[in-house]
């Protein structure tokens, strides 16, 4: 069967771009990247230093709100000075006006003395003015000093709340600025999560078993992909891609709408859809070393003609410090049959094909077996095939096996 060359030649597009535009790796990150741009590792440390003078800056308001509170009470205790001193200082007050009294009846009693008042009564009368004026004068001077002990007590109490006040403000302004930065820098680092390369990683494996040669309409086949941790760290969140498409006719008809897709976990009976584009379920956190069978089911629809398809074959992993990878797609191919026709052989498949390279396959038939290549002799076809499916817009959920951003 000879491949037409437009088909050839998206086939070829599809073998380049393909693993590409499904993840971003890392040799790409290496001619694109700004080597002015910061690091993740160094976007984690802004964040969290960010975090961290926010967590200060909160509690520095907090600190403020309660100094404010406590110095505007009257238990406090330069509330409490202010307040003994400002007593202090009108009973100085008192005992200034009560001096002052006692001084003007000593003088009084002093005039008032009759002309026959003895020497001895004038003396007296006199040394009460005296006694009375050196009281006052003491008083005077006590007066005095409880009202610049009240003066300094109150100022010191206005001084503490004027302060505490600002201090409220400071740290309410310095919060403002630290939640900005905070946002800035968890933004940022959001940002270079969502964005950031993904590695190939061929070191997690994803292999189907039990997977047909041929498969006829109106069936359903049951198999497995074994998805492997051989990347020597612990995968948090490993996704499973499988994605069935085939053609038809010498136009290279898609059929796939024929095809349903679910998965069930290890271990289980429940079966759930795969929707277009989706990921087949998941699997982790995934140990070094670890494996785990994800059970898959594709029914045909008995209206499936007879045509050539290829299951495309792969894992993700996203993991909770934002690193994340997949290993590339690998293909193999099959037969659909169509209903009514003989019955397939039960050959499963025992490998794949990975595409990850864009070397490119002469035109013309191939005598590959599934066995030897991991697909059948049609592969070239069924590449082509794929790479229509891209150019009719198919391959839409190819593109869209990439990682969930974090």
């Amino acid at each position: 069967m000879t491949t037409p060359a437009v088909l050839f030649t998206a086939g070829t597009a599809l073998a380049e771009t393909g693993p590409a535009e499904l993840r971003t790796t890392v040799r790409d990150a290496a001619t694109t990247a700004d080597d002015d741009s910061p690091s993740l590792d160094e976007l984690r440390k802004a964040a969290e230093e960010a975090r961290k003078a926010y967590d200060a800056a909160l509690a520095r308001k907090a600190t403020a709100t309660e100094l404010v509170e406590a110095v505007t009470k009257d238990d406090h205790p330069l509330a409490v000075a202010a307040a003994d001193a400002r007593k202090e200082a009108e009973a100085a007050k008192k005992a200034v006006e009560a001096a002052g009294t006692a001084l003007a009846d000593a003088e009084t009693a002093l005039r008032e003395l009759p002309g026959t008042a003895t020497d001895e009564e004038k003396a007296a009368a006199e040394a009460k003015v005296a006694e009375a004026q050196k009281n006052l004068a003491e008083a005077g001077t006590a007066s005095d000093a409880a009202q610049e002990k009240a003066g300094a007590a109150a100022t010191k109490l206005e001084d503490a709340r004027v302060a505490a006040a600002r201090e409220l403000h400071l740290a309410t302004v310095a919060l403002a600025d630290a939640l900005a930065d905070k946002e800035a820098a968890d933004e940022a680092l959001a940002d270079a999560l969502a964005n950031q390369e993904c590695a190939v990683d061929d070191d997690l494996t994803s292999v189907a078993k039990g997977l047909p040669e041929k498969i006829t309409a109106g069936t359903s086949v049951d198999f497995t992909v074994t998805v492997t941790n051989g990347t020597g760290k612990t995968l948090d969140d490993v996704n499973p891609f499988v994605f069935f498409h085939a053609t038809t006719g010498e136009d290279y008809d898609i059929v796939d709408e024929h095809f349903t897709l679910e998965w069930a976990g290890e271990g289980s009976s429940d079966w759930a859809e795969v929707i277009e584009g989706t990921y087949a379920g998941s699997v982790g956190p995934l140990k070094p070393g670890a494996a785990e069978d994800v059970k898959l089911r594709l029914t045909v629809g008995a209206e499936a003609p007879a045509g050539e398809g290829t299951a495309y074959i792969a894992a993700d992993y996203d993991n909770a410090d934002g690193s994340c990878g997949g290993n590339l797609l690998t293909e193999y191919g099959f037969d659909l049959l169509a209903a009514g026709g003989p019955a397939p052989t039960p050959t499963p498949s025992t490998g794949g094909t990975t595409t990850q390279t864009t070397t490119v396959t002469p035109q013309g038939g191939t005598n590959g077996t599934l066995a030897a290549t991991g697909s059948s002799s049609a592969l070239p076809q069924l590449t082509a095939a794929a790479a229509t499916a891209v150019a009719l817009g198919a391959g839409a959920v190819l593109v869209a096996r990439r990682r969930r951003t974090v």
